[in-house]
């Protein structure tokens, strides 16, 4: 089943991790980027938390396309 593209303009592709985020989260990757150059968080932590919100940031979209379907289907 294919996937629904979003729309261009809100949303910015992370081309080594082939994912599409929006700039709110590429702000808080960078806000936890900058926080690991400068030792406040150790990198493990940051990968874990940057993983965390890309699962659960694919995980929201899922339902609210299976939401939408089922709304769909329902009219």
């Amino acid at each position: 089943m294919s996937e629904p593209e979003a729309p261009q303009s809100s949303m910015v592709t992370l081309p080594m991790l082939h994912v599409r985020v929006s700039p709110e989260h590429l702000t808080y990757f960078a806000a936890l980027g900058v926080l690991t150059a400068l030792e406040v968080i150790e990198w493990p932590l940051t990968a874990v938390m940057i993983g965390g919100q890309i699962l659960a940031t694919r995980a929201h979209r899922r339902i609210v396309r299976e939401f939408a379907a089922g709304v769909e289907e329902a009219v």
